[in-house]
């Protein structure tokens, strides 16, 4: 029997209904998810690896089931609360840089007071897994805990994350940037009683940092001269003479990201102290002046410095096709 006019708009005015109601919950989720970053899952699976790792060394073998769900389960649920937290400590920050103006807290879609309940119920759920391990193991997860609170806080008074950033975009290996951050501190606590509040202490720790970097290179540049053959190919090689990880194939790589890859290489040809008030400026956000006063130049030739190593990463981008004129290279 045919449907009359009258039945199709009722259908109609029913669904409609039904899709406006909907729409508000999937809009009132999508936040909080990305609030705790459950739609970027590889820093949890970060987290997972060396957790996993320890669980299977401290258990000698094959750990109990159990174990297992309770640590996958902690990691996760520690991951999203330190995420919430970080964004709640950055919420003031992250609405004046363009990489986090959309970020529920920053945007306005979450509220601080609905992010606080979350992480507070994002900790009484990690809470109740402690019931599940040895008194230890609970003591440090307290401390654990701590630590996941206190960082995103830390970082206004240590600037050591921004150090080991700085190291790494100065073209040191994660690991010499670590190093540097950790001799930077040194310096900077040894001649703490020389600080007359003349510039911000940032200017000044940045300052040490440019000095220890000057001579930082100088140290690993001689180290690396020096590896052991043996260590570089029992690196890249398996004991049956076949590649530890075979090179990616083209396609691979590109979808991989080959865009960050290509600025890395195009700002590595870059002298350093252009190399460093590139990352200084646009990477930190630090000021003109401070950016003057750590690399001890007038604002004139930071214009320039600044101005040389835009364009030469522009054509060198270009020069790999990416951008620019038509009949670039590839």
């Amino acid at each position: 029997m045919p449907c009359p006019e009258s039945c199709g708009r009722d259908v109609g005015e029913t669904l409609n209904s039904r899709a406006i109601a909907v729409k508000p919950m999937n809009l009132t989720l999508n936040p909080y998810l990305q609030l705790m970053r459950l739609d970027r899952p590889v820093g949890t699976l970060l987290l997972l690896w060396p957790t996993l790792g320890a669980l299977w060394m401290a258990s000698d073998g094959f750990p109990d089931i159990a174990l297992i769900v309770v640590f996958v389960t902690g990691t996760v649920l520690m991951r999203a609360a330190g995420c919430v937290v970080n964004d709640i400590a950055d919420r003031k920050f992250d609405g004046q840089v363009e990489r986090t103006t959309q970020r529920p807290l920053a945007s306005g879609a979450v509220a601080t007071k609905n992010a606080l309940i979350l992480f507070c119920g994002l900790v009484l759920a990690a809470s109740a897994l402690l019931g599940f391990l040895n008194p230890l193991t609970r003591w440090l997860a307290v401390a654990g805990l701590g630590i996941a609170v206190l960082y995103p806080f830390m970082k206004r008074w240590t600037y050591l994350p921004q150090v080991v950033r700085t190291g790494r975009g100065a073209g040191l290996t994660q690991q010499e940037a670590e190093d540097l951050a950790q001799d930077t501190l040194t310096t900077f606590l040894e001649a703490a009683h020389r600080f007359e509040g003349r510039s911000h202490v940032r200017t000044w720790i940045f300052g040490i940092l440019y000095r220890k970097l000057a001579e930082a290179r100088r140290g690993f540049a001689k180290d690396r001269r020096f590896d052991d053959i043996d260590d570089v190919f029992e690196s890249r090689f398996n004991e049956k003479g076949s590649w530890s990880r075979p090179p990616e194939a083209a396609d691979v790589r590109l979808r991989r990201g080959e865009v960050r890859g290509e600025i890395s290489d195009c700002l590595e040809q870059a002298p350093e102290r252009q190399r460093l008030a590139f990352h200084l400026r646009e990477v930190e956000q630090v000021s003109t002046s401070e950016i003057c006063n750590i690399l001890e130049v007038s604002r004139t030739n930071l214009g320039v410095m600044l101005f040389r190593i835009r364009n030469r990463l522009r054509e060198c981008l270009e020069s790999k096709g990416y951008g620019g004129s038509a009949d670039a290279d590839v």
